[in-house]
């Protein structure tokens, strides 16, 4: 046999031998994050309609407070991701606020996009959530980095051993803070959002913590301002009806 005519992986004498190439396995295309750190678990929010009013009036209330601060980002039950490659590692505050956030959020919060935690967050205690409120959450939120953590309960069932709590950080440890009971009402104070937090059975409202306005929930606001707009279009209407007098007199 001649060496033209050698076998492809045959060495000819004193000559390296020749490898055919590798075929290379195309990479896996990247995960995608979406998959990875999902906005919903297919789960129904528990005791959804026990705290449906105070937590829409809450997340109301502190979007009131942060509208004057551009970079802060007010959310309710929006998952919370805060182990990058854990997407187990997740909560969903019932209210939450973080300041000097870099992006607005598409759908979930991951703490490494955005370089810290949240600054304040509430839970609404409710019969199937209190127990990890009061005893598992503060652990979380404490590692997280959390400045301020606030537990409400206002359902009537008499869950926590007080209708407001309230643990704030110091050395890097979530204490308690204690509340107040000013004019009948359980208060407690927010630091990081400068709000106060009343309650009084089964009411719980926010207020300025330096005017004392009180935050109006999302019906008292949208009857503010339809009676601002009725007020408004009887000043015009008896503007204009003086206007027309004025005019026959002329």
């Amino acid at each position: 046999m001649s060496e033209a005519s050698l076998p492809l992986n045959t060495p000819a004498e004193g000559r390296p031998m020749r490898q055919a190439p590798l075929r290379q396995r195309p990479l896996p295309p990247p995960e995608d994050e979406d998959d990875l750190y999902p906005a919903e678990d297919g789960e129904p929010m528990p005791d959804a309609h026990y705290q449906s009013r105070d937590f829409r009036y809450l997340v109301h209330a502190c979007e009131l407070r942060c509208a004057e601060h551009p970079n802060a980002y007010v959310a309710g039950n929006q998952f919370v991701y805060y182990k990058e490659g854990d997407p187990k590692a997740v909560v969903a505050p019932d209210v939450w606020v973080a300041f000097d956030v870099r992006e607005r959020p598409p759908a979930t919060y991951k703490t490494w996009r955005q370089g810290k935690a949240p600054d304040f967050v509430m839970e609404v205690a409710s019969p199937g959530t209190w127990r990890q409120d009061l005893n598992v959450k503060p652990g979380i939120y404490e590692s997280m980095g959390v400045r301020e953590y606030f537990l409400c309960d206002v359902g009537g069932a008499h869950l926590l051993e007080e209708p407001l709590l309230g643990f704030r950080r110091r050395r890097g440890v979530l204490e308690k803070v204690p509340t107040q009971l000013i004019e009948g009402y359980l208060s407690l104070e927010s630091e990081v959002l400068g709000m106060v937090f009343k309650v009084r059975g089964k009411e719980i409202r926010a207020y300025n913590a330096a005017t004392g306005e009180r935050y109006p929930s999302g019906a008292e606001a949208v009857a503010q301002r339809d009676s601002a707009r009725r007020e408004r279009d009887q000043a015009l209407a008896r503007l204009a009806e003086l206007e027309a007098q004025l005019d026959q007199r002329i």
